[in-house]
């Protein structure tokens, strides 16, 4: 009699969607990825890798998370589940950028010193095809559909267009000599972004035409950057700011201080857009800021120059369903327990 009871009471139960977030910022200097949760802010797991890890991607369902070792000539291949390295696999000389397939399919690495492209199993684990850019590679997105992927060539002053299909580069888009550095792509794909370190620039390229649409200048070194449809957010590393990019009329509209000798390089969103993380390669933190004025939040420590370069936030977490009582899992609670003789109405103790 209990145990049907308790099963009508379990039956009867709402529920509750508790989820926890985390970023993945990769410590050039010390070797490491710092694991951290969103929701306390603070590290809760510090993960070996390779020599210079300095770019990241989540994967898109969050399960894994891969780190060019830049000195090594591999990608570490990171559980988010146990945070603990699952595979390691040589790509090309210097991997720099990296970025996952909207259908987490397909991992894409561009090296550096081999001016090439590797495409990656995620499920074999494996090489699958090695795709010649431009000179240097540094930087590299995919657009949401999964059918294009954009290569910054730092040395060739150009952007490859490759088509995931046929594997090939189908164009090239000169950026007036300027060298592209890190790249975004706007949560629609109809435009991606690159910085100009050493020009002070931010080049906008209309993924339709495969054209410069603007030039917007941005002061102080524009190193990372993130969109998210109406902004550009842009670390500016000599500037030790954060600047804020107006899309609809390319200009900037703000500036936000990330401290004296803070040195900011990768940045990211969270996935309501309410909070920006950056990492201060300066001062070994990762600082938080609330994206509606810019004010600061929180400064995380981490490891020894983290660059974070890429997509280092976590997707929006599965939901865990925890059982809560509705008024009438309540009663029918209270109704159990008479029965089991463990609440005795209306009689002392």
């Amino acid at each position: 009699m209990a145990r049907t009871l308790l099963l009508f009471l379990f039956g009867l139960l709402d529920v509750l969607a508790l989820s926890a977030q985390e970023a993945w910022v990769p410590n050039a200097f010390s070797g490491t990825v710092s694991v951290i949760d969103t929701g306390s802010r603070t590290v809760v797991a510090t993960v070996p890798v390779g020599q210079q890890p300095s770019a990241v991607a989540v994967s898109p369902d969050g399960n894994r998370i891969y780190v060019p070792n830049l000195d090594d000539g591999n990608v570490s291949i990171l559980d988010a589940a146990t945070r603990s390295v699952i595979a390691t696999l040589g790509t090309g000389l210097a991997p720099q950028g990296v970025t996952v397939s909207p259908d987490n399919s397909e991992v894409y690495v561009s090296n550096l010193n081999s001016n090439t492209l590797s495409v990656v199993d995620a499920e074999a684990l494996l090489q699958t095809a090695t795709i010649p850019v431009g000179v240097m590679p540094a930087s590299v997105v995919v657009s949401p559909d999964g059918a294009r992927v954009y290569v910054a060539n730092y040395g060739g002053g150009s952007l490859s267009v490759v088509d995931t299909s046929s594997r090939s580069v189908i164009a090239t888009v000169d950026l007036g000599g300027l060298m592209p550095f890190s790249l975004t792509i706007s949560p629609i794909g109809d435009r991606v972004f690159a910085t100009h370190m050493v020009e002070n620039l931010v080049s906008i390229i209309d993924t339709g035409t495969d054209s410069v649409l603007a030039t917007v200048p941005v002061p102080g070194g524009p190193t990372g950057l993130v969109a998210d449809g109406q902004s550009l957010f842009v670390s500016g590393f000599h500037h030790h700011a954060v600047t804020v990019v107006d899309l609809d009329n390319e200009i900037v509209v703000a500036t936000w201080s990330t401290g004296a000798g803070s040195f900011p390089v990768g940045v990211d969103l969270t996935p309501d857009g309410r909070f920006l993380y950056v990492a201060l390669s300066g001062l070994a933190a990762v600082t938080v800021l609330d994206t509606t004025h810019g004010s600061l939040v929180d400064t995380i420590p981490v490891g020894s120059r983290p660059l974070a370069l890429g997509e280092f936030m976590g997707p929006a977490p599965a939901v865990v369903e925890v059982p809560t009582l509705s008024w009438i899992g309540a009663v029918s609670l209270g109704l159990v327990l008479i029965a089991l003789g463990t609440l005795r109405v209306g009689r002392g103790r």
